[in-house]
């Protein structure tokens, strides 16, 4: 803070100090005339007693629900996304990092859709059911 400042600062907080003993000196006046029996409400609290409201953070926008698999009939999940120009395909069996990667929006990278997958004694993987796929 600089010294104008500072001295701008001091002569305000002067003025308010004096307003404060003005209405001290006007209700010692309204006493003296009804002989002390009036009775003061008490003043409202100062502003500056008074905590800054904090504004509250925007919702993060929420990550769409995704069920956690059955494991009876579904082995993992496989995650169809657009990256660098073409359409690939990963499967995975971490329901959070599904969640996770919903969540997010990273340039570059755009899931399409998630589906549950059975998965065949050759490793081939079976659409069961499709648990999430993006609006167009």
């Amino acid at each position: 803070m600089d010294p104008l400042q500072s001295l701008q600062i001091t002569d305000l907080l002067h003025e308010r100090e004096a307003e404060f003993v003005r209405i001290w000196e006007c209700e010692q006046a309204i006493q003296a005339i009804v002989h002390g029996a009036y009775h003061f409400e008490p003043p409202p609290d100062l502003a500056s007693r008074s905590k800054p409201k904090r504004r509250k953070k925007p919702r993060a926008k929420a990550a769409p629900r995704l069920r956690r698999l059955r494991r009876d009939r579904e082995h993992a999940y496989q995650v169809c996304y657009e990256h660098d120009g073409g359409t690939r395909t990963s499967l995975t069996t971490n329901t959070d990092f599904v969640r996770s990667l919903l969540a997010m929006d990273p340039a570059g990278f755009r899931i399409q859709r998630v589906a549950s997958v059975r998965l065949t004694d050759t490793g081939e993987a079976t659409p069961v059911s499709t648990l999430w796929q993006r609006d167009c």
